[in-house]
């Protein structure tokens, strides 16, 4: 009895020991970290402590403040917690407030919504690389900080999982039998239900178009090809795209459904090069938007139905499908030129 019980002291005695260690290192490295990124100019924090003796690691961070590179993006929280077992202090559970602040496009906006959660697994090695991080959102709602609406959905849940670099490997645009292969490779899996259009936004964009102001659904499948890792670095510098494939992108607007499918390579230009296929039975219902919409004038309209009918066929299948090309950056969907291509992101990295 004795023996087990000078055995229990030991370990208890040991394994405070670690804990008190480990919380000291992640407490100090959390504090190198924020007053890095208040020199580099990305980010900042008020305070960090680190709790939860003896299970779990919980590093509370208080006023944080993150705003990458460029001023298009800011996320502003009041806390944000980051908290591990103390056997495992690379699967983290990050807890917020319901309501946090955000910049977009240099506009601050306030997001609430019902308990957010996000989990964090990441390698114990140097920058902590990403293996797999979840975002979950139940009832988000955007509001301008004056407090009027913006936009709202019934939830969002978005999964980002490393895969191996031959996972994101896509055929070479017109270069028949050749592969491009990304450095580093990430499956993207997003699912957004009942999406509110912000208000004002359907009219101005598509003025008499017979479509309701709320999208029931948008998923995403795809796997993303970046020159750099996802890793701590990735706060202050987002990593150069690489590749883009996207296996489903669907939407379900006002009962119509549509989906897109294809691959892209991004050029070190930031320009996409390569193909993404639309397809839809509703094609139209579609066109009846278009028309109203006033993209199609009214007199072209049995025109355009016309060819487009002959593109369907016959078969059992009356879907429409259409490429929408990228190359020498220009976009076009099918015979139809759209003009520039969008820049996806310059694909080298700004010196710190």
């Amino acid at each position: 009895m004795k023996k087990l019980l000078a055995f229990l002291i030991v370990l208890i005695v040991a394994f405070s020991g670690y804990w008190f260690f480990a919380a000291g290192q992640i407490e100090h490295r959390a504090r190198d970290f924020a007053n890095q990124a208040a020199r580099n100019g990305w980010g900042n924090a008020e305070a960090v402590s680190v709790s939860g003796y003896p299970l779990r690691f919980d590093l509370t961070i208080r006023q944080p403040d993150i705003a990458p590179r460029g001023g298009r993006f800011g996320w502003h929280p009041d806390w944000i917690r980051l908290s591990a077992p103390s056997y495992a202090p690379n699967k983290i559970t990050a807890l917020m407030p319901d309501a946090q602040n955000l910049t977009l496009g240099g506009t601050t906006y306030t997001l609430k919504s019902d308990r957010p959660h996000a989990a964090l697994n990441v390698a114990l090695r140097s920058g902590l690389p990403l293996r797999e991080a979840s975002v979950s959102l139940e009832r988000p709602q955007i509001a301008s900080t004056n407090g009027e609406a913006f936009t709202n959905a019934r939830d969002v849940n978005t999964t980002i999982t490393a895969q191996s670099a031959e996972d994101g490997a896509i055929g070479a645009p017109d270069q028949v039998g050749q592969v491009i292969t990304p450095a580093y490779a990430y499956h993207v899996d997003m699912v957004l239900n009942d999406l509110e259009l912000p208000t004002g936004l359907l009219e101005r964009l598509l003025k008499d178009a017979p479509l309701a102001n709320r999208l029931e659904q948008i998923r995403l499948d795809a796997t993303l090809g970046t020159k750099a890792p996802l890793d701590q670095n990735s706060l202050a510098v987002l990593p150069p795209v690489q590749t883009l494939r996207v296996d489903g992108l669907n939407l379900t607007w006002d009962g119509k459904v549509a989906n897109a499918t294809g691959a892209l390579a991004i050029n070190d230009a930031g320009q996409p090069e390569g193909e993404l296929t639309f397809s839809t039975p509703d094609w139209k219902a579609w066109l009846e938007v278009a028309v109203q919409a006033g993209i199609i004038p009214q007199n072209r309209m049995f025109i355009v139905q016309g060819l487009l009918g002959q593109m369907v066929g016959d078969g059992d299948t009356q879907d429409l499908s259409l490429p929408l090309t990228f190359r020498a950056g220009q976009m076009k969907l099918g015979p139809l030129p759209l003009g520039p291509a969008p820049v996806i992101q310059p694909a080298t990295v700004p010196a710190p």
